[in-house]
Formats: C-alpha cells, structure tokens, sequence
C-alpha cells in the first residue's frame, strides 16, 4: 500500500510538471512570459504511454490526496492550474468519479470555467463556497451577523471532507489574495489547513 501511495505522488508529480510546463508554454507563446518570447517555443503535450500509468478501482479506506493551489495575488492564474491538473490526471487515465474540484472559500458568486469543465467531463465539483466573500461580508463579520471564524473554517473544512469521499484526488482552490479573509481569521493559509485532513 505505501509503494501504491508512492506511485500516485510520482504521477501527481508528473501531471504537475506538465501543467505548469504547458502553461508557461501558453504565456510565452502570448508574450506574457520571459524565455524566448514566443520564437520556436511549442507546446508538447503530454505522452502518455510513456507514464504507463494503471490506476485501480478507489479504496474507500484510503483518503484521498488534497491538492491546495494559492496564488500570490488574485488573476494569476489558480484555476487554471487547478484546470490543467484535472485535464492532466484524467489524460493520465484516473476515471472522472475519482477526481473532484472544490472551491471552499471564494470571492465568485457564480461558477467559473473550471466548474463547467468538470461538469461537461463528469468530475464532481463544488464551485462556490460555503464560504463566499460576498460584498461587506467583512462589515457583517465585525458586527457578529456571520457564523464565527471557527465555524467558517470547519465548513470549509466539512466540505472537503464530503467531496473527497471515495475519491483519489481532490483539488482545492484558493482564494484571491493571500490575506483575503485575513480580519474572519479565514485567509488561505487557515482554509488551507482546515481543509488538509478528514476530521474526527
């Protein structure tokens, strides 16, 4: 089982590496990125009978590996690296119901790309919330109209959990800024951390 377990990092490993890899691709090639400005840059996908990759029926007693994407500012492009590694694993050969997308805590009131693309291939998705940054939640959040920071975070963290049943891998999406929810006591590196483990 803990060679089994190693095997999965190694092919997360991979299916990181060409994400990032195709994406600084894609930003050169729009010259948005430095490097050789676009001139003879191409974008290799990836080759995918030389991973071999052989991915078993989900073992409901293993948990699932959870995946946080952060940025250091909003706009950089955390979806879309979430989006790249789901397009990744399921080329690699993990089966859609074995793969889900979260977004716990968010400033999006409606869905985004990411989300459609996982409802068109049949990956199961939670786009927005339960914890949604909406306009003056912090306001709100003094006056003690919201639930309290620990309450927050251990929705955030309920959802994870609920999604991650009977899955292998589970991407999480940040949210904006670092400090965003920073005041709630719910900036990215709390949700990171209530979001890590199922909880007891």
């Amino acid at each position: 089982e803990l060679l089994e377990r190693h095997h999965e990092y190694d092919r997360l490993g991979v299916a990181v590496s060409h994400t990032l890899k195709n994406i600084a691709d894609e930003l050169r090639l729009a010259g948005r990125l430095g490097g050789d400005g676009g001139n003879g840059s191409s974008i290799q996908p990836m080759d995918t009978n030389d991973i071999n990759v052989a991915v078993s029926g989900t073992n409901d007693d293993e948990p699932a590996i959870r995946i946080f994407i952060a940025g250091d500012r909003s706009q950089v492009g955390k979806s879309s690296v979430c989006l790249g590694l789901i397009g990744s694993l399921l080329k690699m050969g993990y089966p859609p119901s074995s793969l889900a997308y979260i977004k716990p805590a968010t400033q999006c009131e409606s869905a985004q790309l990411v989300a459609q693309y996982c409802d068109k291939v049949g990956v199961p998705n939670r786009p927005i919330g339960p914890v949604v940054y909406y306009k003056g939640f912090t306001r709100s959040f003094l006056a003690g109209e919201t639930e309290d920071t620990s309450q927050l975070l251990a929705e955030a963290g309920r959802s994870v959990d609920d999604i991650a049943q009977g899955r292998r891998v589970v991407i999480v999406d940040g949210v904006g800024y670092p400090a965003v929810g920073s005041i709630c006591g719910t900036d990215n590196a709390a949700v990171a951390a209530a979001c890590g483990r199922m909880k007891d």
